[in-house]
């Protein structure tokens, strides 16, 4: 095997070429009980947007394409992004399947950012304090954009809070 390729196996090792989003992503990896709000951020940013736009377009038996459009749109109501907020919870809970899992929370997380930022309401009884670094590690992990709606979500937040 070339040593320049050469994948380090020992504790011993030599691991000064790591940086330090992957160093911060693998010690994460390391820490039992993630929930889900981080395990989507860790996920983001480990596969980047590509894996983003690749898990909301695949079929799960909602229509998480539509969903994210309307999401997305900036016109939809409280009333449909509620909907889709608890449609994309339980879904969330059900799935079997790591991916769909990740995908709902994007979805569910993304509803209660659109309801902050387009309609300046809390859709949600995750309170203020909880609410907002996992809406900001999205808004700094998720593609465009949806990152743009997280930072304004996280903005109003603030607002809110005062």
């Amino acid at each position: 095997m070339n040593e320049a390729h050469e994948t380090p196996t020992s504790p011993d090792s030599d691991y000064s070429d790591l940086n330090g989003k992957t160093a911060r992503i693998l010690l994460k990896f390391g820490l039992d009980n993630l929930s889900p709000a981080e395990r989507l951020v860790m996920h983001l940013e480990m596969e980047g947007p590509d894996w983003a736009e690749e898990v909301i377009q695949r079929d799960f038996g909602i229509d998480i394409v539509g969903a994210a459009g309307d999401l997305l749109g900036g016109s939809t109501s409280i009333g449909r992004l509620t909907e889709i907020k608890e449609k994309s919870k339980a879904a969330a809970l059900e799935m079997g399947d790591d991916a769909g899992s990740l995908a709902f929370t994007f979805a569910y997380f993304l509803s209660i950012a659109s309801a902050l930022a387009v309609h300046r309401e809390l859709i949600t009884k995750v309170t203020p304090e909880e609410l907002c670094p996992v809406l900001k590690g999205l808004s700094d992990a998720a593609p465009p954009p949806s990152s743009e709606i997280f930072a304004k979500a996280v903005e109003v937040l603030a607002q809110l809070r005062k």
